[in-house]
């Protein structure tokens, strides 16, 4: 598992990302499919408490087409991996894989390249897992 993060993006802009493998002699596989992500800011206002507990809110609006908004709270800075999965079980997108600060975040995700269904999304922390469903309709 690699992980990779980068700082001082512009919130609220989408990007788009490939990965591809290379040896010891550059030799280079083909590119991934192509991901992408809408960034986000986050800040605690004064009078804004810190959740208690890590948390992971229903995704909006759900059924979605092609993107939603998943929100979740850290009551402490941690490592967080947000991935979804089809209804087989299947990874179909990593979502997040980053250090984020004690506070609520929220992330875009954007289904566009896949078909209608019923999708799990999983929060996973160093001490806590929630999942929650969603709904992709075309």
């Amino acid at each position: 598992s690699t992980s990779f993060t980068i700082e001082g993006l512009a919130p609220n802009t989408q990007f788009y990302w490939s990965v591809q493998a290379v040896d010891n002699l550059y030799n280079g596989s083909a590119f991934a499919e192509e991901q992408s992500f809408v960034s986000s800011s986050t800040s605690i206002e004064s009078g804004d408490e810190l959740p208690r507990e890590v948390t992971l809110a229903q995704n909006y609006p759900n059924p979605f087409n092609p993107s939603t908004t998943i929100r979740f709270g850290l009551p402490e800075a941690e490592q967080v991996t947000l991935q979804v999965f089809d209804i087989t079980g299947r990874l179909v997108a990593e979502v997040a894989n980053a250090s984020y600060q004690a506070g609520y975040h929220t992330i875009n995700f954007n289904g566009s390249r896949l078909a209608s269904g019923v999708y799990m999304y999983r929060l996973q922390t160093q001490n806590r897992v929630i999942t929650k469903k969603m709904s992709l309709i075309k």
